[in-house]
């Protein structure tokens, strides 16, 4: 569940929950896997220059999953089922709702399948013979909670938490051996928000975050994967916590001014329980102070600047990296339905503690990598007078990185590489037709100055569409298909290979018998393609999930 925007490496992206981080303090990323997909009510993602006010390790992007919780009229309980080959299944509840001052929302998820299909298409290669992908079983059970109290002219506090735990083999290369599970996988985490109006143009906000990790990964010699045949059993433990401040002003004419400091501290501990290792601890810190303003001066006019300085401290080595960023962007919106936007940043990455203390690879002199990001965009949004809704945008955006972190070919170990430049176009075009029928297509170009192997696998095009239909007697259908262009792919070595141009299409539709029940249907990759995101790495083929949800409440 990696993710990569705009080419950037997946561990430089900024992922939240409601706001909270979820970003692993030892590798960086985060498996979004953790939030079920019952309980995501949208997706905010920002591609290019953002707002100082998400702190530093934003560089690769932010993505920010809001969760369900919010205003609901009546309480209400749901449960959904699906099922199809293989064992899988995915089951889920959900209960929430408003009573009085009070929201909540709380769901539960039971997932799992023997394995995941390859396409007919495969031919028999390495390790995989066809039929099943190897090792690709999983077992997932979470719950999640969050409650909030508001306060009408005072403010707001929520608390949300969550668990989930999984056992799950990961499916290995078809050119190499692997053969990797995860024994124990578990996650834990929350945060305690709150809003508070000091005046009526003064206003506090502050958080409180903490997440949990526990793995057990255990490399086998073969496919038996038998305890008597391993390569190694490592254990790793992390616990990441923290918190943010912010003070918002409006009482300055035409401003918004707004200041602020975010606090992340990382302890991490790992062993190989093979060897008898007892825990090797490596924590960090990152801190991160800002200001910025919103100025309006005009109804269609915004003007944003600001600045932010981040410091990051390396316990272990007793050593401490600053740096500065900013964002500065105008808006204008002309005629009512064209808006422009012109947008620069400087965005900061701190090294991971994988890229400093990981054995035989890590390297504790690294350098934060630094980012310029340049965008400009155009958007129409209109409202027809037959009732339709139209929307299009084209961004043009160019991006300098310097001290990439990457592994070395030579040594093997982590180090920062030279400047890179990446540049490219993004289209996107929805037209809302009637209550019955919505299309929506995108198309996105990416060119970069390096030969680095972190932008291998990410195509230089990429086209998707989208298609909503509602027909007659309450049935909905929905269908999306994305084509990746062509892209070269590391081998052995330094060796690299064109991989070929795929097109996945999915859909899924549903049918309301009443007011309580709704008959699902969900197929994945409809024309079985066979595709590699990765080289060596098939892609699952078709997969057929049919069930009911049931609304209680």
């Amino acid at each position: 569940s990696d993710i990569s925007i705009r080419g950037a490496n997946s561990q430089s992206a900024l992922l939240l929950i409601d706001g909270r981080p979820i970003n692993t303090g030892y590798f960086g990323g985060a498996d979004l896997s953790l939030i079920p997909v019952s309980q995501i009510e949208k997706v905010q993602v920002i591609k290019g220059p953002a707002s100082v006010r998400y702190g530093a390790n934003s560089l690769g992007g932010i993505v920010n999953i809001v969760t369900r919780g919010g205003v609901y009229t009546s309480p209400q309980v749901t449960v959904r089922g699906l099922f199809g080959g293989l064992g899988h299944r995915e089951l889920n509840g959900a209960a929430g709702g408003n009573f009085g001052n009070y929201t909540g929302w709380i769901t539960v998820e039971d997932v799992g399948w023997n394995g995941t299909p390859l396409s007919n298409d495969f031919s028999a290669d390495g390790n995989e013979d066809g039929g099943t992908r190897s090792n690709s079983d999983l077992e997932r059970k979470g719950i999640n909670l969050k409650v909030a109290r508001n306060f009408h002219n005072r403010g707001y506090l929520s608390l949300m938490a969550g668990h989930v735990q999984a056992k799950k083999g990961l499916p290995g290369s078809t050119v190499r051996d692997e053969y990797w599970r995860f024994v124990d996988w578990r996650r834990s985490g929350g945060n305690i928000s709150n809003l508070y109006y000091i005046t009526r143009d003064l206003h506090l906000k502050s958080s409180l975050f903490a997440n949990l990790l526990n793995d057990e990964l255990v490399s086998y010699r073969d496919e038996t994967y038998s305890y008597d045949n391993i390569k190694f059993d490592s254990q790793m433990r992390s616990l990441t916590w923290g918190g943010s401040l912010e003070l918002d002003w409006n009482g300055l004419n035409a401003h918004e001014l707004a200041a602020g400091v975010k606090v992340s501290t990382d302890r991490t501990k790992r062993r190989d329980i093979d060897k008898g290792e007892s825990w090797t601890h490596s924590s960090d810190r990152t801190v991160s102070v800002y200001m910025e303003d919103n100025y309006q001066p005009g109804s269609n006019v915004m003007l944003t600047a600001g600045v932010g300085s981040y410091s990051y401290y390396m316990k272990e080595t007793d050593r401490s990296i600053s740096s500065l960023g900013f964002m500065t962007g105008l808006s204008r919106r002309w005629n009512g339905d064209i808006t422009t936007r012109l947008a620069a940043s400087r965005s900061v990455f701190f090294p991971t503690q994988h890229n400093l203390y990981s054995p035989g690879r890590g390297n504790p002199d690294l350098q934060p990598e630094e980012a310029r990001k340049y965008e400009l965009s155009l958007e129409f949004d209109a409202d027809n007078r037959s009732g339709t809704h139209s929307q299009f945008l084209l961004t043009v955006f160019l991006q300098q990185t310097t001290n990439q972190i990457d592994l070395s070919p030579v040594s093997g170990m982590f180090v920062n590489r030279n400047r890179m430049v990446g540049w490219g176009i993004e289209t996107g075009f929805n037209r809302e037709v009637n209550r019955w029928f919505d299309l929506e297509c995108t198309l996105s170009t990416l060119n970069w100055t390096t030969n680095d192997w972190t932008l291998y696998n990410t195509p230089h095009l990429k086209l998707s569409g989208r298609l909503s239909l509602l027909a007659q007697f309450r049935t909905r259908g929905y269908l999306e298909a994305s084509w990746f262009g062509k892209r070269r792919a590391p081998a052995d070595g330094d060796d690299s290979r064109d991989m070929p141009a795929y097109v996945v299409l999915n859909g899924n539709a549903s049918h309301s018998l009443n007011r309580w029940t709704t008959l699902k249907l969900v197929v994945r990759n409809i024309f079985d393609a066979y595709y590699e995101e990765v080289y060596g790495y098939p892609g699952p083929g078709r997969q057929v999930l049919g069930g009911v949800e049931l609304k209680l409440l």
